[in-house]
């Protein structure tokens, strides 16, 4: 959110700095701290015995995941931290091992690796300058408020992943009130939200694969650090969003667990899996860069309102780019395993009179526990 002492920017500096203190930290604490299991891997007996240990510890642990998004992140386009995507908040639960059955009825191999949970989240969308009314050619204000159930089947190095989302956009999204609320507390003036689009209830599908491709290791100063290429399809149809997208990530680091890299609120972490590729305890941390492109026939939050005509909206842009990196520090102790991830991502312009393109920072937060 926009605050005159630029409150967010200081505060997104701290959490990168605290981020990547973290990763230089725990490299060489890990690295000493798994030689002797690092060195096991090689065994194939241990190997065999780790799969199995994973597999079984992953059909009864339940995760909870934090995700929070903003603009007002150190680095971006311009000095208006409130422009275009500003705000994301969500929390997520999942139960692994549900939705076996699914898989089942499908005739889809799962290798015992399935899971289902649901999403609850907020975004927030308004104009390139909060403080000046509207103008014509700028996108209109708009909240989205919904609830996601979601399935995910792993089958080795293949994770698919299938969501519905229900929820509303509009002043029945609470995105007004939420901004406030912040603006408030920070003692900010508070935009004209007169400019949003309407109630509009909205359902969405997302349909998503990925693959993970092990690359191979090097060695940086002594220590083995893994190489993975994580390429990805998806594509969405609904109310809300119609549009189709390709891209990847390309991560490297030491003791990657065996997932699909970084989750944000719109690409959701997998949660088939909870434990480290080779070991059961111990460190992984990682770095990673990602890129997508983008296809889009229908954005609600640009084209406007499915169901008013006239509608507030924009020209939006068919072909968006998206690019970013970050970094993760992952733990792992018995039958708890936590995450701490942070990515920046920027975007290309989404809309034809846009001014410039976007940048969003990402915190996500995820906390599991075998039962």
């Amino acid at each position: 959110m926009m605050l005159n002492d630029d409150f967010f920017g200081r505060a997104w500096a701290a959490w990168a700095v605290v981020g990547f203190t973290a990763c230089a930290a725990a490299v060489p604490a890990a690295a000493g701290a798994l030689d002797e299991s690092h060195e096991s891997h090689d065994d194939p007996v241990h190997a065999a015995w780790a799969d199995e240990s994973a597999k079984a510890s992953g059909d009864a642990a339940a995760t909870l995941s934090f995700y929070f998004e903003n603009d007002g992140t150190f680095v971006r386009p311009n000095e208006n931290t409130d422009r275009h995507y500003t705000s994301g908040q969500g929390v997520s639960v999942a139960w692994q091992g549900g939705g076996r059955g699914i898989a089942d009825a499908l005739g889809l191999s799962a290798a015992n690796r399935t899971a289902t949970g649901l999403v609850l989240a907020q975004q927030i969308f308004t104009p390139d300058n909060i403080f000046l009314p509207r103008e014509d050619d700028d996108r209109p204000y708009a909240g989205y408020l919904f609830l996601g159930g979601f399935w995910q089947r792993q089958d080795s190095n293949l994770l698919d992943h299938v969501q519905i989302d229900v929820g509303v956009v509009g002043p029945s999204s609470l995105a007004e009130q939420t901004q406030e609320v912040v603006h408030d507390i920070f003692d900010a003036d508070d935009p004209d939200w007169s400019g949003q689009l309407g109630d509009e209830l909205q359902v969405n599908i997302t349909l998503r694969r990925k693959w993970r491709v092990d690359l191979g290791e090097s060695t940086v100063g002594g220590y083995p650090l893994e190489w993975q290429l994580i390429p990805r399809l998806e594509t969405d149809l609904g109310t809300t969003y119609r549009r189709a997208a390709a891209g990847g990530v390309l991560r490297m680091g030491y003791q990657l667990a065996n997932d699909f890299g970084p989750g944000g609120l719109t690409d959701l972490a997998s949660e088939t899996s909870n434990d480290f590729a080779s070991v059961q305890s111990g460190l992984s941390v990682f770095v990673f860069g990602e890129a997508v492109v983008r296809y889009v026939e229908w954005n609600t939050f640009l084209d406007g309102s499915n169901g008013r005509d006239p509608s507030l909206s924009v020209s939006s842009q068919p072909w968006v780019g998206e690019f970013g990196g970050g970094f993760g520090v992952e733990w792992k102790r018995g039958r708890v395993h936590g995450r701490l991830g942070y990515t920046q991502t920027y975007s290309t312009r989404e809309f034809e009179t846009q001014n410039g393109g976007n940048t969003i920072g990402s915190i996500a937060l995820r906390l599991a526990v075998d039962f």
